[in-house]
C-alpha cells in the first residue's frame, strides 16, 4: 500500500490515494477523544462553565483544536435536552394544557361541537422531530443582533454566532435539571433553571465582550427580549397556518 510522501518526497499526482478501512481500534479511541480531559466534549463543557467567554475566545483564536466544534456539541446537548423534556413532569403537563386550550377556542369558533384536543396531541407529536431545528433558529437571530449592538469589537458575524452557539449549549446542559420537577415543586425548579440560565448567559456575554457588568445585564436583556419576540413571532405564525391548514379551520 502507498505511503503518503514526506516533505522531501514530491507527490505524484497521479497516484491514486487508497483508503484503509476503519478499525474497531480507531473507532474507539475516536470515542475516547470525545472524554479526553485535555480536549474534546468534556474539555470544552468544563471550560464552557467556568470561563465561557474565554473559552470562546480561546476557541477563535490560536487553541481550536483544543475545543469540539459548537454546532458538534449542539448536536448532542440538543438530544439530551429535548431527552430531559420528555422527563419532566411540567412540560407533559403544558402540551395536555395547550391542547385542551386549543380545543376551547375552537369550540367556541365551531359553535361548541368541536373536539380537537386528539388531533392537536397529534400535529404536536408529528413535528417533536423538528422541534430542535425550531429552536435553533433562535441562534442566528440573537446573533444577529449580539453582533449589530457590537460592531465596535470587531467580531464578525460568524463568531458571533460560534458565541451563542456555545451559550446555547451550555443552556441545553442545564435543562437536564427539568425532571427534578418531578421531585420537587415545578415552579421552583422553572425559576431556579431560569435564572442560571440568564445569569450565565449575562457572564458569558460579559467576558467574551469584556464590558461592564450594568452593560452586560442591560444588552443582554435587551438582545433576548428583542430576539425572542422576532423568532417567537415567525415561528408562532408558521406554527398557526400549519395548524389551521391541518385542521381546515
Amino acid at each position: 500500500m502507498h505511503e503518503f510522501p514526506t516533505e522531501e518526497e514530491p507527490l505524484d499526482i497521479t497516484e491514486t490515494r487508497q483508503v484503509k478501512k476503519i478499525t474497531l481500534l480507531q473507532v474507539l479511541s475516536s470515542a475516547v477523544v470525545a472524554f479526553n480531559i485535555d480536549r474534546g466534549g468534556i474539555f470544552t463543557a468544563k471550560q464552557l462553565f467556568k470561563n465561557p467567554g474565554e473559552a470562546v475566545r480561546a476557541y477563535l483564536g490560536a487553541h481550536r483544536f483544543h475545543y469540539t466544534p459548537p454546532f458538534r456539541i449542539l448536536i448532542i446537548t440538543t438530544t439530551l435536552a429535548f431527552f430531559a423534556f420528555g422527563m419532566a413532569e411540567s412540560f407533559q403537563d403544558a402540551e395536555s394544557q395547550f391542547s385542551a386550550g386549543f380545543n376551547s377556542s375552537v369550540e367556541e369558533q365551531r359553535g361548541g361541537d368541536a373536539d380537537t384536543t386528539g388531533e392537536m396531541k397529534k400535529i404536536l407529536r408529528e413535528i417533536s422531530p423538528y422541534f430542535n431545528f425550531i429552536l435553533w433558529t433562535f441562534i442566528p437571530i440573537v446573533s444577529l443582533f449580539s453582533w449589530l449592538l457590537n460592531l465596535k469589537k470587531n467580531f464578525s458575524y460568524a463568531e458571533h454566532l460560534v458565541f451563542q452557539t456555545y451559550l446555547f449549549c451550555v443552556s441545553n446542559l442545564l435543562c437536564l435539571l427539568f425532571p427534578l420537577d418531578n421531585f420537587l415543586n415545578q415552579t421552583f425548579v422553572f425559576a431556579v433553571v431560569y435564572m442560571v440560565v440568564v445569569f450565565y448567559y449575562i457572564f458569558g456575554y460579559k467576558q467574551f465582550l469584556q464590558k461592564s457588568w450594568v452593560r452586560s445585564i442591560l444588552e443582554s436583556i435587551a438582545l433576548f427580549l428583542l430576539a425572542t419576540f422576532i423568532w417567537g413571532s415567525v415561528v408562532g405564525l408558521g406554527f398557526g397556518i400549519y395548524v389551521a391548514r391541518t385542521l381546515q379551520l
